[in-house]
């Protein structure tokens, strides 16, 4: 006997009416803030302030109200977030239940496929039985997935009723953002507090509802997570008024600011106005974009410090995770498990031995990656105070892994109570091999200032290509190219000084060791941000001998300049025949005194040219002076 007709369960629900409903508490915001059925344009003026859209009528008369407003408005919002998701999810279950129509109508015109070759000689009763038995296995089959769609579509209304009747809770929010079209992403504006990393940009449900720091930490265990962040980039014209400045920051940051010797006012111009762009963004929503959008955050001048940090944290993480993934492939190569061959009789191959030194530098790096992201180390400069908590990490203002990867790292922490920031710019032969050895260098002066009661922070920038050998150092060649980006992080600096409040002002010295010293006196002409200069065994600062003898540059008189050179330290003594005046030569200069390593004996030679950064050092100490203001020992 023929089995019964499909007729799947429907909903008497109608979009359109549902969709009229959501513009009416659209249009109950619009009146509220005065700007008629255009809310969106009320989500984007509450990123900068709630109030400038107020309707003029009550603008002035809410006072205490004003969250009152706010909250009213949000809900509004919520609800209509609500309603617009369940009018999606009665079109997606009206196109289920025709699609399981669609089917049983074609398989009922098609006699459910018994029709077909092979079935032309079978007995007629025979032939019905086949067709009855057809008939009830689609039926069963498209009825029992009827009955699971009705069931979802059931479930999904119980969610949304109790999401009206619940309110905008903190689940609600997500629950929603997770499934209203383009992620809600007004709904962020108007509950700010609420975690919506996920919703909001795409990500794997499974960090939904994470905090930026969650999601910095999260990407070093996942190679995934840190790939996908590692390579958005923010939409000018999202949605989201807090992603669209970031991208405006990002198109300021990335201009020219100009060239020669007006740079530097251009570069500080440039930083000040990435600062300005990122206004209105509240600190938690910023930390956000940072997690999210590390490749843009990381080296962006104008970004605060804490954001760069955490940004290149994950940074930091993809490189480690793509280093980890090309190992096994040159391990293979260079034969990484067989002995290694002697000579050219012992099978020795160019290209093996070539490989087996890749996979070398590739350990290094991994080793270098994963002590940026583990090291233990104290937070110098944090509220709490001393004893400074331990954090785990380096923090790293500046990375590039391409080339020798250069960076930028701070020790310490810029706030409204630092004494003094101090800038170490390394000489020949800087790579991220180097990093530690600087690193440890500057902490030693941060930690002697923090035992003499003052708050010291020290920057290693090493954020361009430095000579590789003394060879590559004879020209000026080097040194100009790192102009440029040593003057916009020099104003970078200034603003995150700027930016711990009105009167803050914080001395800034600049030291430049060997080959940095050029660097440093060549960024001085075009505007260098520092109070201080410091030539620590410069090979030369430029200029020239002029006819009436030594002729000092005359940027350099606007910073009060210190310099100081190792007795027969060929570097010194024999550089400025190539970079022009020794550092020590203008009158201006205070020139210091280099005297003796801590156990007493003098410091001269090739080994003072480095030798000069040994704690204890009459060097050292002249260095650390400088640093914090304190008196010096004159050569």
């Amino acid at each position: 006997m023929p089995g019964p007709e499909f007729d799947p369960q429907d909903t008497r629900a109608e979009p359109m009416r549902i969709r009229e409903q959501a513009q009416g508490f659209a249009r109950v915001s619009g009146q509220l803030t005065g700007q008629q059925d255009s809310l969106s344009f009320v989500l984007r003026s509450l990123a900068s302030s709630f109030s400038d859209v107020l309707h003029p009528l009550i603008r002035d008369r809410i006072g205490e109200q004003f969250s009152t407003l706010h909250d009213v408005v949000g809900a509004m919002l919520f609800a209509e977030q609500v309603t617009l998701c369940w009018a999606e999810e009665v079109v997606a279950f009206k196109q289920q239940r025709d699609e399981l129509v669609q089917r049983w109508e074609s398989a009922c015109a098609n006699g459910f496929w018994i029709t077909r070759a092979g079935y032309d000689n079978i007995d007629p009763e025979m032939r019905e039985t086949l067709y009855d038995d057809a008939r009830w296995r689609v039926w069963t089959e498209l009825t029992a997935q009827a009955e699971v769609a009705y069931a979802a579509f059931s479930l999904a209304a119980e969610d949304r009723g109790r999401q009206f009747s619940d309110g905008p809770t903190v689940a609600n929010v997500l629950a929603v953002m997770g499934s209203a079209p383009g992620g809600g992403a007004g709904m962020a504006i108007v509950y700010p507090e609420v975690p919506v990393t996920g919703p909001r940009y795409g990500l794997p449900r499974e960090y939904w509802g994470m905090t930026a720091a969650q999601v910095v930490r999260a990407t070093e265990d996942d190679p995934e997570l840190a790939a996908l962040l590692a390579i958005r980039r923010p939409d000018i014209d999202s949605a989201d008024p807090f992603e669209a400045a970031l991208a405006r920051a990002s198109v300021v940051a990335g201009m020219q600011p100009g060239a020669g010797s007006d740079y530097g006012a251009a570069s500080s111009e440039q930083a000040a106005a990435v600062a300005q762009a990122l206004v209105g963004i509240p600190p938690e929503s910023l930390a956000m974009l940072a997690a999210l959008f590390p490749a843009v955050v990381g080296n962006m001048n104008g970004m605060p410090f804490e954001n760069r940090i955490a940004a290149n944290r994950i940074r930091v993480a993809d490189a480690l995770h793509q280093t980890r993934a090309q190992r096994p492939q040159e391990a293979v190569q260079a034969g990484a498990d067989e002995p290694p061959p002697v000579g050219s009789e012992g099978g020795y191959d160019p290209k093996r031995e070539e490989a087996r030194l890749r996979l070398i530098d590739l350990d290094g790096q991994i080793e270098q990656y994963e002590l940026l992201l583990d090291e233990p180390t104290i937070d110098y400069g944090n509220h709490a105070g001393p004893p400074w908590p331990d954090y785990r990490g380096r923090k790293v203002l500046y990375f590039d892994p391409s080339g020798d990867r250069a960076w930028a790292e701070i020790v310490g922490t810029v706030t409204a109570q630092t004494d003094a920031v101090g800038v170490l710019v390394p000489g020949v032969g800087t790579d991220s091999a180097d990093m530690w050895n600087s690193s440890n260098t500057v902490t030693t002066f941060v930690e002697q200032a923090a035992r003499e009661g003052e708050q010291l922070a020290m920057i290693v920038w090493a954020g361009g290509d430095f000579p590789d050998g003394v060879l590559d150092a004879i020209t000026d060649d080097d040194a100009a190219e790192l102009v440029e980006p040593l003057v916009d992080f020099s104003y970078a600096l200034q603003q995150e000084i700027d930016d711990q409040g009105p009167g803050v002002e914080v001395p800034v010295t600049v030291i430049g060791h060997s080959y940095g010293g050029l660097a440093v006196a060549t960024s001085a002409r075009t505007g260098l941000s520092a109070d201080n200069l410091l030539f620590v065994n410069s090979p030369g600062i430029g200029g020239g001998v002029g006819p009436m003898g030594i002729e000092v540059p005359a940027d350099l008189a606007e910073y009060q300049t210190f310099a100081m050179k190792s007795p027969w330290d060929p570097v010194p003594y024999g550089g400025s025949v190539l970079h022009g005046l020794p550092a020590t030569a203008p009158e201006s200069v205070v020139v210091l005194d280099t005297g003796t390593y801590a156990d007493g004996t003098q410091i001269n030679g090739l080994s003072g040219h480095s030798g000069v950064f040994e704690v204890g050092s009459t060097a050292w100490e002249n260095m650390l002076a400088v640093l914090t203001g304190g008196p010096v020992l004159v050569d």
